[in-house]
């Protein structure tokens, strides 16, 4: 069975933190990161809700965790980014550059905006040989 694992920015400092996700009624965001049998108040931090992206199950090569929000570069002013693709039920890395016209064979940039090219073109398992970049969080101007 996966692992039900989520990452979120602390509202306090910042830093990522990992562990078990709660939305609390007096609309708190919280990651535990201790089973909540163990938990104790001390063992949680509020996190920004935005911020929030859900473990996929996948690791890379040296054994980091892919989460959804993680960006990887890729050619051409282009990057993909995992998302959770609603309409396939899974996990999927989503093509987003700059708006691009194909005309003539040659690719001809316009409204200088980044929005999705190509929604779920890539299998997270796919990915595991790219390098992270950056969560999308970390500079969310991009979208």
């Amino acid at each position: 069975m996966r692992e039900r694992l989520f990452r979120g920015k602390r509202t306090d400092n910042g830093q990522w933190v990992e562990g078990y996700y709660v939305y609390r009624p007096d609309g708190k965001h919280l990651i535990y990161w201790k089973p909540f049998q163990e938990a104790s108040q001390n063992t949680y931090h509020e996190v920004i809700p935005e911020s929030v992206g859900q473990f996929t199950g996948l690791l890379f090569k040296n054994g980091k965790k892919i989460f959804e929000g993680d960006k990887f570069d890729d050619e051409d002013e282009c990057f993909i980014l995992i998302e959770w693709i609603k309409e396939n039920s899974c996990f999927g890395g989503s093509l987003y550059g700059y708006d691009i016209s194909i005309g003539e064979g040659s690719q001809e940039v316009y409204d200088n905006k980044i929005t999705c090219i190509d929604r779920n073109l890539y299998s997270v398992s796919d990915l595991i040989d790219y390098e992270i970049i950056e969560n999308i969080h970390d500079n969310p101007e991009l979208l």
